[in-house]
């Protein structure tokens, strides 16, 4: 559960740096 939590966030990283993409965090 949790590695699901940082994979998410990763992806979420990564998305916003190229594309904007609403990051919580």
């Amino acid at each position: 559960m949790a590695t699901m939590l940082v994979i998410m966030r990763d992806l979420a990283e990564r998305l916003g740096r190229d594309s904007h993409f609403p990051v919580t965090g």
